[in-house]
């Protein structure tokens, strides 16, 4: 059995490699998948459908640069 895989805004800000404001603004794009849930702790989505949507746009997130670590 597959078991349903949910991601909130902290989940999916670390999947994509963004902070959890760009997964808000993120959200409201009309290509970005509709949460599945909207709970009193926040939204949620299906991460299976969040992977998706990030593969289709890779190298064109949108966010800050990652900062170089120090060496």
């Amino acid at each position: 059995m597959n078991p349903l895989r949910l991601a909130g805004v902290a989940e999916v800000a670390e999947l994509l490699g963004v902070s959890r404001q760009q997964v808000h603004r993120l959200a409201s794009r009309e290509d970005f998948p509709a949460p599945v849930a909207n709970l009193v702790a926040g939204r949620v989505w299906l991460l299976v459908e969040v992977e998706q949507w990030g593969r289709e746009h890779a190298g064109r997130r949108p966010g800050r640069p990652e900062t170089p670590k120090p060496t």
